[in-house]
C-alpha cells in the first residue's frame, strides 16, 4: 500500500500521461484535416512520433487501469481507489489491442510486424482509442480523491481551451 504522500509525488506523471494521450490525438485530428506530405521525411518522422507518443500514452493508461502490478514499482489505479478492481468497467473492445500491438509493432522490433501488410491493417483508431481510456479516466475519477480531481483538470486546462473541444464544429 502507497502513502499518501507518494500517491501525491506520483500524481503528476499520471497527469502527464493523460495530457500527452489527449494532446496527441488532438494534434493526429488537426493532421487528419491537412495531412502531412509523407514523401517528406521531415513531415513523415513528424507524423509518426505523434502516432507512437499516442500509443506508448496508451498502453501506460491501459496498463495503470487494467492491468495487475507486475512490478514493485507499478503505479496502478487501485493505488488510489482501493476496490477499483473489483468496480472498474470492463474495457471497451478497441482497448484489447493497445497494449499488444504498441508491444509488437511499437516499442519492439518483431516479426509480429508482418502481419500487417497494408496500411489499412495498418491503421490505428487513436481517437476511439482515447474516447475508450477518457470514459474509463472519468469513472475512476469519480471515486479518487478530491485533491486528485484539482490536479488534472489544471493539467488539462491547456487541453480543454483548444478550439476543437470547446467549440467541436470548429
Amino acid at each position: 500500500m502507497r502513502t499518501e504522500s507518494e500517491l501525491r509525488e506520483l500524481l503528476p506523471h499520471l497527469c502527464y500521461e493523460a495530457r500527452m494521450l489527449l494532446m496527441t490525438d488532438l494534434l493526429l485530428v488537426r493532421e487528419g484535416r491537412a495531412p502531412r506530405d509523407p514523401t517528406r521525411v521531415d513531415e513523415w518522422t513528424i507524423h509518426n512520433a505523434l502516432f507512437e507518443a499516442h500509443t506508448v500514452h496508451a498502453r501506460a493508461l491501459y496498463a495503470f487501469f487494467f492491468q495487475e502490478r507486475k512490478m514493485a514499482d507499478d503505479a496502478v489505479a487501485s493505488d488510489y481507489v482501493a476496490d477499483w478492481n473489483r468496480n472498474r468497467p470492463e474495457p471497451a473492445a478497441v482497448l484489447g489491442t493497445v497494449s499488444p500491438r504498441v508491444g509488437k509493432e511499437i516499442a519492439h522490433l518483431t516479426y509480429g510486424r508482418l502481419a500487417y501488410k497494408t496500411d489499412e491493417e495498418r491503421q490505428w483508431a487513436f481517437t476511439d482509442i482515447s474516447r475508450a481510456l477518457v470514459g474509463v479516466l472519468n469513472v475512476w475519477l469519480a471515486r479518487a480523491p478530491e485533491y486528485v480531481r484539482e490536479q488534472l483538470q489544471l493539467y488539462l486546462k491547456d487541453y480543454a481551451e483548444q478550439p476543437e473541444i470547446t467549440r467541436p464544429d470548429s
